[in-house]
């Protein structure tokens, strides 16, 4: 299934992240003890690596009308490491039988797979329809996935006031996704009036349940001291959180924390690998950094002639890659 963030810098305009699907476990079992055995089986075996026999003893259940095992087999075709086309086109069968059953994340399995295009058309006016069912009836993933769809506009005229409203619904409800997204509205002023004071609250939540996105705006936040008071202590603990889970301006970030020895004692070497962690991850300032260390000397290493090769080729890649990507942004506009 499709996992991912999307995120710029702090004060950047509204980045929104990716649609989400829903989970493995959503429709109480059934009162019959019968097909609950049945799934709970099918999972097993799948969980223990034999989707093809997972499915086949799935199968009989969900075409008798099942609507938990019809959504099981859309999850289990699609959540392959490298499903085919038939078999997304076979999930899609199973979400549509599940969701005109009900079932509200096969609804909003089914809306994912029309904005994806993923064996069926891209169709946006489908997908909506299908999140607004799934969200209306308090799907908490589908309302946020609903948000998206107004932030973006896709398929529908940009609306950022609902945009907001639906974040509000998914982030009461706890989801750290859209507590994350409602930060950055906050931030930015997107569909509200800006309130550093309001994206902290939200970045907290999002960051206390692991959202490496809201673990670094948040630490950004303390080392700014915008909406919350400074604190480069509190800083760099999110910061390094957020690098945990491998977030690339984290670790720009928290490198320059470490070099300086704001927050906590100085650590050059620990500046370095967090340098060389955001270089890695294509940050330019950072591939830069690395290569003077590298080319010069600094931070406990000597020049290294071959490693300055090394950093001096990924910033010429690096360098093109943007400007290819500036260029084709702009022939866009």
């Amino acid at each position: 299934m499709r996992v991912a963030a999307a995120s710029a810098g702090l004060m950047a305009g509204l980045a929104l992240g990716a649609m989400v699907p829903g989970t493995w476990a959503q429709t109480p079992a059934a009162a019959v003890q019968s097909p609950a055995a049945v799934i709970e089986s099918a999972l097993g075996t799948y969980r223990g690596g034999d989707a093809a026999a997972a499915l086949r003893m799935l199968k009989p259940t969900a075409a008798s009308g099942n609507r938990e095992a019809q959504y099981t087999m859309g999850l289990m075709l699609e959540s392959g490491p490298r499903p085919t086309f038939a078999e997304y086109r076979e999930a899609a069968h199973w979400y549509l039988a599940a969701a005109y059953a009900g079932h509200t994340g096969a609804m909003n399995n089914l809306a994912a797979m029309h904005v994806d295009g993923r064996s069926v058309p891209i169709t946006f006016s489908v997908a909506r329809v299908w999140y607004e069912r799934a969200a209306n009836a308090g799907f908490v993933p589908a309302q946020y996935n609903l948000a998206l769809m107004y932030g973006r506009g896709n398929g529908i005229p940009r609306d950022e006031a609902r945009m907001v409203a639906w974040l509000e619904r998914a982030a009461a409800a706890g989801y750290d996704r859209a507590q994350a997204q409602l930060g950055r509205a906050y931030l930015d002023g997107s569909g509200v009036k800006p309130s550093p004071e309001k994206a902290a609250h939200w970045f907290e939540l999002a960051a206390e349940q692991g959202h490496a996105e809201a673990q670094y705006h948040y630490g950004m936040l303390f080392r700014l001291g915008v909406g919350v008071p400074r604190d480069a202590v509190a800083a760099r603990t999110w910061l390094a959180r957020a690098v945990e889970q491998g977030h690339v301006r984290g670790s720009w970030e928290l490198a320059q924390l470490l070099e300086s020895g704001t927050g906590g004692p100085q650590d050059v070497e620990g500046a370095l690998r967090n340098y060389e962690l955001a270089a890695m991850g294509g940050h330019v300032p950072a591939i830069e950094r690395v290569l003077k260390v590298y080319r010069d000397g600094g931070l406990g290493h000597p020049a290294n002639t071959q490693l300055a090769e090394f950093w001096s080729g990924r910033l010429q890649a690096s360098t093109q890659k943007l400007t290819l990507h500036e260029a084709t942004r702009k022939q866009g506009n």
